[in-house]
């Protein structure tokens, strides 16, 4: 069963993996992804900033996220 759930400042370590994950494979592309430049540092301090992230979770493993200003 898939769960989404707000992420807060503690789930930057979750939001980097997923985005890492996802990202890695455009490491070698011209330009290479931004993504990859994200430290589990500067995503907590986006989320602290107004930042918001939704994790998606199948069996309590993350799978997916987004983040987003409104």
């Amino acid at each position: 069963m898939m769960q989404i759930k707000y992420a807060t400042p503690s789930d930057a370590p979750t939001i980097h993996y997923l985005m890492i994950k996802a990202f890695e494979e455009y490491n070698d592309e011209v330009p290479p992804s931004s993504a990859l430049e994200e430290t589990t540092e500067s995503i907590t301090a986006a989320l602290e900033d107004g930042e918001q992230a939704l994790i998606s979770y199948i069996h309590d493993e993350p799978v997916g996220m987004i983040r987003f200003r409104l």
